[in-house]
């Protein structure tokens, strides 16, 4: 397959599918199932979510994928348990079963429960295959004496570390999984050692099982979507949780003193606190091991949030609001400096951050870990700026413009160029830029330099000063798509937003012949998939919620409330999003539909 022919896609969480046997949640068959139904449709690429392990905390905050305890795991929540060998304990089997088929019924993917099923299965089997098998044993063995347990040495790769870590969750419920240190843990596992070995020894190696078996599942599903003539696009968080395994694997390379996430904007307006961190320096050994990761099943990646590769929103740890955040890396502005641009009387400690309120985001100034200060972002906002004279206004102004929009664009420019280069030069796969939100000017430049293609969404537009973008005029180096995760899809935004949405009509439907309703229809939904498809991008691909959005049957009996992904203005949301019906049970007169059209549009 050629890397950028003109191709149609479908993005879908893998925890969004749903199949025959599946225990509430799409796992490595459900993505093995859908290949063939995603070939009859005429699609060219499947694309993911992250599938790194999550599971920190046991409930529903580990649905959320972007925040990964270890970059080179795959979450063993994904593992079809019901494709492992059959329970000697017949009891057992039947009543772990009995609540798959429970969970498998749920509209929505319950994280803990599905774990905890998962964890109960995933146990039984390992304990079993592991008393009546001595090879197994042995195999098993053999893995987990490379483990930290057994060498703790520099080399040892991130999949070891993650071993080490969910034994230690699993054997001391009662850590604080907010503020705990590795090594202390570690001691407490030698002390119970002494008590129990078997169980520490047995806890251990059931996370190599664990990783094992997805892996061998997963390489499963990617030969089974390979065979089908489709690719993978997976996708790349931009950080990992302050207490992941990269962390241990390279401390030097992470500063869990702050936290990541976006400026404010439209959808945050008080920013966005991811709570991940970044690595900082010394980056290019953890890069070499991730994509040793990657290639074993990607054909495309998308870099979710590519701007963190020029330029990383950065929150003091201690920090609440994103809005109090500074870029790094970026200049900063020392005390002198400020007095000499006739600012010095700006400094009051009331008015720079932190302050003794750390809730607080009226200030003008945020103090930067490593020294010196920063504008807030939209200082005119912040209520001590009202009470400044007019020229002191302007100056502010003046400083926050230059600091946010001009003065540190060489510097972000040579930072993006050498990572997402280096990047390249690892790996055949092929790069996909997320690259929403407030973006310099350099990332362009630098993106089409690499050949690194951009994300377009019509309701998002890049230029400035209009407020859709026109899929006709979308570049050629581009993926173009209707709706993203991290925002609604394309029926619940019609009705949400009735009052743009009219205004997106008006501008680009109404020749069409096609009344206007409050409701997107599944005549409008196939105009506007329509233009995507005939869009100049490369890429073309949209989410399943918005190819289903043709199907009559679909908009009658599914709520559009219901297939929101995520929403980014909530940093509690759980994520639990189902596809309403089988992936064997699609329509065929749906699949016909979207196959035809894929084909007029020359992307077949």
């Amino acid at each position: 397959m050629e890397a950028f022919s003109r191709l149609a896609g479908v993005a879908i969480p893998l925890f969004s599918l749903r199949r025959h046997g599946d225990a509430g949640c799409g796992d490595f068959a459900a993505l093995e199932a859908f290949a063939p139904v995603a070939e009859r449709m005429g699609m060219s690429i499947i694309q993911l979510l992250p599938l790194e392990d999550t599971t920190l905390y046991g409930d529903s905050r580990d649905s959320y994928p972007y925040r990964p305890i270890a970059s080179t795991v795959l979450n063993p929540i994904y593992i079809a348990v019901d494709q492992l060998p059959p329970l000697a304990d017949q009891q057992l089997e039947q009543e772990l079963r009995a609540e798959a088929e429970r969970l498998s019924a749920q509209k929505t993917f319950d994280y803990t429960q599905v774990w905890q099923l998962k964890r109960r299965w995933l146990w039984a089997s390992f304990t079993e295959q592991a008393d009546a098998s001595r090879y197994f044993t042995d195999m098993i063995n053999r893995y987990a004496r490379l483990t930290l347990r057994y060498a703790p040495f520099k080399s040892t790769p991130i999949w070891h570390y993650w071993v080490c870590e969910r034994m230690i969750l699993d054997l001391f419920p009662d850590l604080d999984r907010e503020e705990w240190d590795f090594w202390d843990a570690m001691k407490r596992v030698d002390e119970l050692e002494q008590e129990n070995k078997q169980l520490v020894v047995r806890t251990g190696n059931f996370y190599v099982y664990c990783y094992m078996v997805a892996q061998r599942q997963m390489r499963r599903a990617v030969a089974t979507i390979r065979q089908h003539g489709l690719a993978l696009m997976g996708d790349l968080p931009v950080g990992v949780d302050p207490h992941a395994a990269d962390t241990l694997a390279y401390p030097a390379q992470f500063n869990k003193r702050l936290s990541c996430g976006a400026p404010p904007d439209y959808f945050s307006p008080d920013g966005q606190n991811w709570g991940i961190v970044t690595c900082r320096r010394n980056w290019k050994t953890l890069w070499r091991e991730r994509f040793d990761y990657l290639d074993r099943f990607y054909d495309y990646l998308r870099v979710d949030h590519v701007l963190g590769f020029f330029r990383i929103w950065s929150i003091p740890r201690d920090g609440r609001s994103g809005m109090l955040g500074y870029f790094l890396p970026s200049r900063r502005y020392l005390k002198r400096e400020i007095a000499r641009l006739g600012l010095a009387e700006t400094l009051r400690p009331e008015w720079i951050a932190p302050t003794k309120n750390p809730a607080t985001t009226q200030v003008l100034w945020i103090e930067r870990l490593d020294g010196g200060y920063v504008p807030r972002y939209d200082v005119a906002s912040a209520a001590p700026f009202a009470t400044l004279s007019p020229d002191l206004q302007e100056r502010m102004r003046a400083v926050c413009e230059e600091y946010y929009y001009s003065a540190n664009e060489e510097l972000w420019r040579e930072r993006g160029l050498e990572r997402l280069s280096f990047m390249q030069k690892l790996t055949s796969i092929h790069l996909c830029a997320e690259d929403l939100g407030m973006v310099p000017q350099c990332v362009y430049p630098v993106l089409e330099e690499l050949g690194i293609l951009k994300l377009y969404v019509e309701r998002m537009p890049k230029s400035a000063g209009i407020e859709f973008e026109a899929a006709p005029y979308f570049s050629e180096d581009s993926v173009a798509t209707t709706s993203t995760h991290d925002c609604a899809p394309l029926r619940l935004w019609w009705a949400e937003d009735a009052a743009r949405s009219r205004r997106y009509y008006d501008y680009f439907l109404a020749d069409y012949g096609v009344s206007y309703d409050t409701t997107l229809t599944p005549e409008l939904a196939e105009i506007i998939v329509r233009r995507h498809l005939e869009s100049p991008s490369r890429l073309c691909i949209l989410p399943l919620q918005d190819w289903l959005a043709l199907s009559p049957e679909h908009c009658a009996t599914v709520d559009p409330h219901s297939e929101q992904i995520n929403d980014p203005s909530n940093p509690h949301h759980v994520w639990s999003y189902r596809m309403p019906i089988r992936v064997e049970e699609l329509p065929d007169d749906w699949i016909r539909q979207l196959r035809q059209m894929i084909s007029e549009t020359h992307r077949l």
